[in-house]
């Protein structure tokens, strides 16, 4: 491979090679030649030693050396040095795929990038793993190479394969992605059936975008069949893009519910989330233990004096976060209350779930992941409500909002729903149309908790003013997980921050950003984006759970929590940042989990007001291939049929 550009390191490791060929044409290699190459990189090479031409070559000699001879396989061996330095990427075709291992490495054109190749090498037979090995036969390395290459930096995953194979320790081809599809195209007509229903799926996303226009009010046509489904009985399980208004419509059903005089319990999987639609955690609406749902078969408890039985509506917002397992057994008692209600000439409770699963994927700590497999008896991957055993059971009337509130600008909603299932033309169009500048005072979105945390306190802790502590009140059943700030919150005159409750449209709502004015001891001076000031009283948040009381279903405080509705916001994780709205923000783009940067992405309302602050690889953009199949219909899980 001819690379067009050397460097002074490149010219140094070809000399090296060139002196390792000549040993390996000689007819009778000395061992003394051998003794002084070794002694030549020891002297002349250590500060490249780490080089995996020098390094391999130093293993090399030193086991001929160990030998005391060279024989015709350690020739072999020195003479495809050369070979592989002007040629790290094999000229041969990929031979076969069934069966075989494969490791990818780069970005790739092909659309939908790397996920794409790996799902066409699942299709064809063939597995995909996450690093080099010597039970690998091949690595495919993407079009889209770093200009790295043209200084011998090659990355870890092909560094491994060439010391394996420069060492004699492997035989990996480190082949080139035209190399792969061109054997799909002779040899793999399901692979290459992947390739055409991405391209249609792709396709479909950019030209079904819709927006409403600015002056729109009442319902989307979206909106209305979902509120008309659930007037006529239906269970409903409603997805769509961020911003197409899904927590609106949810909001319209349960108004309608309660005027209908219906028992209605909203719930979420998560404090934070329950907090934000005004209802309690899945865990406080069963009365149960975070630990119950891992059990191998949990007996579904109804307690005395429990409102589920009474329940005639059930809500569940932000389901792509609610696990399998929780999933499971929530439907479990809901069955269980069936058979109570039947008996007194009710019908089943109608449950009505919110999300989209494209987004983040439910918590699945490394502790519980083997328990999960266990009980459940296969790989749950993402471990999504829709795996689980029950979803087919509530033969749910499946609704997909796409006019999109949020997002005015049609072009944005077009990529992000690309974005949305892996296609990554959609961060093409995105990173080349955001701010080209950092934006003052936008929030920073980063992948990782640490890294939040260090740009908040580094930040604070540049602002020369004094400091305020606020110590949040707690009384009752109040969790870590149901503060939705901390409970020493430490603020400066100047800190950045978020606020985490509606007032009202013209001062401030819930994810609106602004600077510190002054600390009091009643609350915090805010001077918000829009350039209005308004003082921040504490706030109090109830934590509920539902009960039931005269026959009717009521939300039961069960804790309190007193605390300045704020929260430190120059930095928070693209986790922390689910379910928000910012008006601008400037984004780190490194993710490794399904739907983490969508997620990112679709916080925004303009691509104007993004700026991402490094170079966004298309391995970043994940997407579940289990929600693929699912969101069409071709989900064929273990307990479908």
């Amino acid at each position: 491979m001819q690379f067009g550009k050397i460097s002074e390191k490149t010219k140094r490791v070809g000399e090296l090679i060139r002196k390792i060929t000549e040993l390996g044409q000689e007819q009778k290699a000395d061992i003394n030649d051998v003794r002084n190459l070794i002694k030549l990189i020891e002297t002349n090479y250590s500060d490249i030693q780490d080089d995996v031409f020098v390094s391999s070559v130093a293993t090399v000699l030193r086991e001929i050396d160990k030998d005391g001879r060279v024989d015709s396989s350690e020739k072999d061996l020195l003479l495809s040095f050369e070979k592989t330095l002007e040629e790290p990427i094999s000229s041969e075709p990929v031979t076969e795929v069934l069966g075989k291992n494969f490791v990818l490495t780069g970005d790739f054109d092909i659309q939908g990038g790397k996920q794409t190749v790996e799902e066409m090498i699942s299709a064809a037979g063939g597995v995909v793993k996450s690093g080099t090995s010597k039970k690998v036969q091949y690595v495919v390395r993407g079009n889209k190479g770093s200009e790295a290459w043209s200084f011998g930096n090659f990355g870890t995953k092909i560094e491994k394969a060439l010391t394996l194979n420069l060492t004699g320790k492997a035989k990996i081809k480190i082949v080139s992605e035209e190399a792969l599809l061109a054997y799909f195209k002779l040899n793999s007509q399901d692979a290459m059936d992947v390739l055409r229903n991405q391209e249609a799926r792709f396709s479909a996303q950019w030209n079904t975008a819709k927006v409403v226009s600015n002056n729109f009010t009442g319902l989307t046509n979206g909106q209305q069949k979902v509120f008309d489904l659930v007037k006529d009985g239906h269970n409903v399980y409603l997805t769509g893009l961020g911003g197409t208004g899904k927590s609106y419509v949810l909001n319209k059903i349960i108004e309608w519910a309660g005027k209908a005089g219906k028992n209605v319990i909203v719930c979420a999987p998560t404090g934070i989330a329950a907090l934000n639609i005004g209802g309690s955690t899945i865990h406080r609406a069963l009365d149960i233990n975070p630990n119950k749902t891992l059990q191998m078969n949990p007996y579904p408890t109804i307690k005395d004096g429990s409102p589920i039985p009474e329940c005639d509506l059930m809500i569940v917002d932000e389901i792509s976060m609610c696990r399998m397992d929780l999933f499971d057994y929530l439907s479990s008692v809901l069955f269980k209350a069936a058979r109570i209600r039947e008996k007194e000439g009710k019908p089943r409770c109608q449950l009505v779930v919110v999300g989209d699963f494209c987004q983040l994927p439910p918590v699945v700590q490394k502790s519980e992941r083997p328990i999960l497999e266990q009980k459940y008896g296969f790989d749950v991957g993402g471990a999504y409500a829709f795996m689980g055993k029950y979803w087919n059971k509530w033969t749910f009337k499946s609704v997909e909002l796409t006019e999109a509130i949020r997002q005015r600008d049609s072009d944005f909603v077009a990529a992000l729903n690309a974005c949305r299932v892996g296609d990554t033309r959609g961060v093409h169009w995105i990173t080349e149309y955001s701010s080209k500048h950092p934006i003052d005072n936008a929030i920073v979105l980063c992948g990782r908790n640490s890294k939040a945390e260090s740009e908040n306190n580094k930040r604070l802790g540049m602002l020369d003013a004094l400091s305020t502590t606020y110590i949040g009140e707690k009384t009752g059943e109040v969790e870590e997980k149901d503060m939705p700030t901390a409970e020493r919150l430490t603020l400066k005159p100047g800190a950045r921050v978020m606020s985490l409750i509606n007032d009202r449209e013209d001062t401030y709502m819930n994810g609106t950003l602004g600077t510190v004015i002054k600390c009091k001891k009643d609350g915090v001076a805010v001077m918000f984006d829009g350039g209005r000031t308004e003082l921040v009283p504490l706030h109090t948040w109830n934590v509920t759970k539902p009960t039931i009381v005269d026959g009717k279903t009521k939300s039961e405080t069960i804790g309190i929590y007193t605390q300045v509705p704020l929260k430190l916001a120059w930095a928070i994780t693209i986790h922390k940042s689910q379910g928000q709205t910012f008006d601008s923000a400037t984004l780190f783009p490194e993710c490794w989990d399904y739907g983490q940067l969508y997620t990112a992405l679709s916080r925004l309302t303009k691509v104007e007001n993004l700026f991402i602050a490094e170079p966004v690889n298309d391995s970043y953009l994940k997407t579940s291939p289990d929600v693929i199949k699912f969101l069409e219909g071709r989900y064929e899980g273990h307990f479908c049929g």
